[in-house]
């Protein structure tokens, strides 16, 4: 998933300081579910782009010596972007990820590229702003 045209320089810095206001900017990633042949278990995955095992936490990226335009961590701004993208009005594999703005590597009108995510537990798909910042905390 490639970012699409990218923003004006003037709305990505609107955007950056409404979210370095905030603290934290939130967003949506697909994360499906996939069956494995060889080890017989279905699992939960990061998406199309890095199709790593899920784990809650901040993930870093490392792909960005692979593959310099498409590394990062792709997501959406809104849920409504993801479903959209996704086919589906209410997908059940969309988790609610934070990310601080100076993760933030390419901005286009409903997606974003972070080079470090915070992902919530796969049960709740969602975390709260004090899980977020303690985790954050941790990783200094």
């Amino acid at each position: 998933m490639c970012l699409p045209a990218q923003v004006s320089e003037a709305k990505k810095k609107e955007f950056l300081k409404q979210a370095r206001k905030r603290g934290y900017i939130r967003v949506y990633k697909h994360c499906p579910i996939k069956f494995d042949l060889f080890i017989d278990i279905f699992e939960r995955k990061t998406g199309s782009i890095h199709g790593v095992n899920y784990r809650k936490g901040l993930r870093k990226d490392k792909q960005g010596h692979i593959d310099i335009i498409n590394y990062g961590w792709h997501t959406f701004l809104t849920k409504q972007a993801a479903n959209r993208w996704l086919g589906d009005t209410n997908n059940p594999h969309i988790m609610t990820c934070y990310a601080k703005p100076s993760w933030l590597k390419g901005l286009s009108r409903a997606q974003a590229t972070f080079t470090c995510l915070v992902f919530p537990s796969a049960k709740k798909k969602d975390m709260t702003i004090r899980e977020f910042k303690e985790i954050c905390r941790k990783h200094k």
